[in-house]
């Protein structure tokens, strides 16, 4: 959409702009995210006199009901008071700035029908709005869902992420998701058998959904087979599809099919004991051939001959049973008793598929048996496998006699027989469509088991922002990008998904979700920068399952961002320093503006302000973070802050955090600075309450607060009258001012101003200048920057409707020395004393108190 502003809005604001939004009301909120100050200055406008008309290019008079009607341009101009004519007939047509505001981020309609009053008008838009924040948690409240240990917050999004997979895929088992550049281990096996040729065949899923590929594209470098680089290892022929596929990519694999480990050793057994037996059972009703391999030992005789005249000695193998020696010269009968074993294949019936004896009398090294084609199509499971050893007792002694001329010797070898592995093939289309795959074919020579396999891969593509809002999908390691793919992706995340069923009597099926349309893209944009500016990243395999709102919160942790629903949108709030075009875009409040709790008689009963701080014990003061690092072949590294400051005053407190999706020691570190500093100076909550503007605050705004209470002072109030450089106060500050001492007030964009104060006399301040002159009955603070202490900034977490036109306010103490330790990691406590104006009372003094004691006897 084109969007165009006029006059002094397009001066102060751009004139024009180009957004991927569908409606006026997505304009409008996408504007207020984008630029700082939009927001504030709709809200305010009206004090001014400044109000505003809406042209598309489907209509050119839009009102309120026509605000979320799809166009191509939008066009706002504003319009001076004198121009307007306050009739309810053209009360749409004529648009007040903080109802634009509330309509864009609430999503409602206002029936003008029996309304007679604009005040009542702005009642009733507040009334229907309310933020309450979706996620909540703490890091100081902030970042919620940071797995720690001993805590049931964002347990399973860490076993889900930090924990492998099953290494062979079962019905049930978890489809893994691949973000980011990541070393993929524990891929679910799809396919996996040796053939006839005695070569192996894997087939293993990467992940749900299309990926990038290979990290560098070079799979000798990028895959890794039992641990080696596939350049040096036994690996033929290797196939990968990025998950686009809609026919079969990979034809190393030609069956489906899974490779069972036995790795079982028959030992032998003394005469009267019953053969010992290794027996494996599996139930895949669809199998159609199986292969069995079995290890079998050496076993021989060797019989040396040494010349009684000299000369070098003759060795020859020889039968283990052989009979060319008469038992006469000494050959023990256990010599007859050769290695021997049985090999059967039962269904569930007992029918007998396969039946085979082997007796090797001669067998110099051991040997692997491949029993191949053993035909189980159609049978009944359980299939069972039988594998029996029929010879007993020990090796024999080793024996000689003298003959002749010269000496002879044997000695006997009989090793074990070991059932090494069955494998299972039927056929079956290997497309699997939308799921990136990786086909091995490689040389099985004595493997016992199906070797481990691991890969480099840059993940899966995901939805990227531009500057325009326009959505498509690359590959990103941006965790604001992961988010949005994990709440909109129809097929494996939280978004909505539609089918038409087949068959006879064939239906549309819609499963709710999240579509793209329901997310406030320009907050996601916004958070997107923020990731790109601080270098956090987000690189994991999520290899196992976990509630998907845990695992929200816990992705939109890693960039210290919490998920809140503002107006039908789901929409993102980054704990974050303020940027200097920020520095004066808070909401200001004292006792003025804030209404108190009174009991029927009118007595206040409750302060304007309530505070909830931190036990000093619970304070972290060291932080042990465990993230991933790619130098150590991706395995769990662990860095640990402490602060001697913080340890000093608050004893040793330590935390343990794993930073998921993190593999940079920076980024681990930044984390637990994070944590540190949240913990040490967000450590107050402030609450309270105020009527129809509360409507228009958002968790994450920030609110400048002067409680008498607290400065022991009333430095608020409303503005009397005023000029650039002197204005009237509705009340006396009553206080000497200092050399920082400023006055804030709103300008007329309704953005928080502040000027210099030069003198006090009575309620009247003389100021060094304002840009824009302040009107009657703004709010006023008059502020001492040297002392933080007074008046402190509070980062609003939640706006909650009571039911009765008012909002109840809940913020968390905000300081830019936080993000001072967290980006620069320099922390600083501030003064250690607070001193406090002494109270006296004239009329008391020493000298004028008596004390005597009443004997009660007398």
């Amino acid at each position: 959409m084109k969007i165009k502003l006029e006059g002094v809005v397009g001066k102060r604001f751009g004139r024009e702009h180009n957004l991927n939004v569908r409606n006026p009301n997505e304009a409008i909120r996408a504007l207020c995210h984008l630029i700082p100050g939009f927001r504030e200055y709709l809200i305010s406008a009206h004090e001014y006199g400044v109000f505003f008309q809406a042209v598309t290019d489907k209509n050119t008079n839009t009102g309120y009901q026509e605000l979320d009607l799809g166009c191509g341009e939008l066009t706002l101009v504003p319009v001076i008071t004198g121009a307007m004519n306050f009739s309810w007939q053209n009360i749409g047509l004529i648009l007040i700035g903080v109802l634009l505001v509330a309509i864009s981020f609430g999503a409602f309609g206002i029936a003008y029908g029996g309304v007679t009053t604009l005040s009542y008008s702005l009642k009733m838009a507040a009334m229907s709005l309310g933020f309450a924040l979706i996620f909540t948690g703490i890091a100081g409240l902030f970042a919620p869902g940071v797995p720690e240990d001993g805590k049931q917050e964002g347990s399973e999004s860490n076993d889900a992420v930090a924990s492998g997979g099953r290494p062979t895929a079962t019905s049930g088992s978890a489809v893994p998701l691949l973000y980011g550049e990541y070393l993929c281990s524990n891929m679910p096996v799809i396919s996996s058998y040796i053939d006839d040729d005695n070569d192996g065949h894997l087939l293993l899923l990467i992940s749900e959904g299309a990926i990038e590929g290979l990290a560098t594209g070079d799979s000798n470098t990028d895959l890794y087979f039992n641990g080696l680089q596939v350049a040096s290892s036994s690996v033929k022929k290797i196939q990968i599809t990025d998950g686009t596929q809609t026919t079969k990519q990979i034809d190393v694999v030609q069956s489906a099919g899974f490779h069972l480990p036995i790795g079982s050793s028959l030992g032998k057994s003394e005469e009267g004991d019953p053969n010992p037996q290794i027996v494996r059972s599996f139930t895949q009703e669809n199998a159609d051939n199986m292969k069995l391999r079995v290890l079998r030992g050496p076993c021989y005789c060797l019989k040396q001959k040494s010349q009684n005249t000299g000369g070098a000695p003759e060795s020859n193998y020889r039968d283990y049973d052989t009979d060319s020696d008469k038992k006469s010269k000494g050959r023990p009968d256990e010599a007859d008793d050769y290695l021997a074993w049985n090999a059967r294949v039962l269904d569930s019936d007992g029918t007998v598929l396969y039946d085979r004896t082997v007796q090797d009398k001669k067998l110099k090294a051991q040997k692997v048996y491949d029993f191949g084609n053993i035909n189980i199509h159609g049978a009944p499971i359980p299939i069972s496998i039988i594998v029996t050893r029929l010879d007993k007792n020990d090796i024999p002694e080793p024996w000689s006699y003298e003959g002749g001329s010269a000496m002879r010797s044997f000695s006997y070898v009989k090793g074990d027989i070991q059932v090494v592995s069955a494998d299972v093939t039927w056929d079956e289309r290997l497309i699997y469509p939308n799921s990136a795959l990786i086909g091995m074919e490689f040389s099985a020579g004595e493997f016992t088991q199906m070797p481990a396999v691991q890969g480099l891969f840059r993940g899966l593509k995901v939805p990227t922002l531009n500057n325009n809002l326009t959505v498509s999908y690359a590959w990103s390691d941006n965790p604001a990008y992961v988010l949005l793919d994990l709440l909109t992706n129809p097929r494996y995340g939280c978004g909505r998904h539609s089918y038409t069923t087949v068959g006879p009597s064939s239906a549309d099926v819609v499963h709710p979700g999240i579509r793209i349309e329901d997310i406030d893209l320009a907050s996601f944009k916004v958070a997107a920068d923020y990731c790109v500016a601080q270098k956090i990243k987000f690189n994991a395999y999520i290899a196992r399952s976990a509630d998907a709102l845990d695992l929200i919160r816990s992705v939109a942790a890693t960039f210290n961002a919490s998920l809140i629903y503002a107006g039908a949108h789901a929409s993102l709030v980054i704990d974050r320093r303020l940027t200097t075009a920020q520095q004066s875009e808070f909401r200001l409040y004292s006792n003025a503006n804030v209404i108190q709790d009174t009991d029927e008689s009118g007595e206040v009963t409750a302060p304007c302000f309530t505070y909830e701080g931190t036990g000093k014990k619970a304070r972290t003061s060291a932080v042990e973070v465990s993230f991933v690092d790619p130098n150590q072949f991706y395995k769990e590294a662990k860095e640990s802050l402490e602060d001697t400051t913080a340890i000093e005053r608050y004893g040793y407190n330590q935390k343990r955090v794993r930073a998921l999706g993190c593999t940079s020691r920076d980024q681990a570190r930044r984390l637990g600075r994070y944590i540190l500093a949240s913990n040490t100076l967000n450590t107050e909550t402030v609450s309270f309450r105020v009527g129809t503007e509360g409507a228009m605050l958002l968790p994450g705004d920030i609110c400048l607060i002067a409680d008498p209470l607290k400065v022991r002072f009333p430095l608020g109030g409303r503005v009397l009258s005023a000029t650039s450089t002197n204005v009237v106060l509705d009340r006396e500050p009553a206080i000497s001012p200092g050399s920082n001492f400023y006055l804030y007030t709103y300008g007329a964009s309704g953005i928080a101003q502040k000027s210099k104060i030069s003198s006090i006399s009575g309620n009247s301040v003389q100021v060094q200048g304002f840009a824009n002159t302040p009107t009657s009955m703004q709010m006023w603070l008059i502020v001492d920057e040297d002392n933080e202490q007074k008046h402190r900034r509070y980062r609003v977490q939640s706006v909650k409707e009571d039911g009765k036109g008012t909002f109840d306010v809940v913020g968390i103490l905000y300081t830019d020395r936080k993000f001072d330790y967290v980006e620069d990691g320099d922390l600083d406590f501030g003064t250690a004393t607070r001193t406090y104006p002494k109270n006296t009372n004239p009329s008391v003094s020493a000298s004028k108190i008596n004390f005597s004691i009443r004997n009660l006897e007398a």
